[in-house]
């Protein structure tokens, strides 16, 4: 986890080195600080989503197995005589 925030600091850093040359060093830092806070907010919103997406997909699988289930024991007791059919 540690190498990944390293790179995306590296990747901002030559981004802002590249996009505003001539930065003093308390501003540049200022404007790194200021886009990591940004990706930082970007990436908690997307984890958000997909933690919010991956919840409604394992109820969706729960209650697609009940219907199975429920099919399943429909049709075995569809299979099953009925008490007393063949008695006369």
């Amino acid at each position: 986890m540690v190498h990944i925030r390293r790179a995306r600091r590296a990747k901002i850093a030559a981004q802002v080195d590249r996009e505003l040359p001539g930065l003093t060093d308390g501003d540049r830092r200022r404007i790194l600080e200021e886009q990591l806070r940004e990706h930082t907010v970007l990436e908690a919103e997307r984890a958000r989503r997909r933690h919010a997406c991956a919840v409604v997909e394992v109820e969706e699988r729960r209650a697609a197995a009940a219907r199975c289930r429920e099919r399943e024991e429909e049709a075995e007791q569809a299979r099953r005589p009925a008490r007393g059919a063949g008695c006369r």
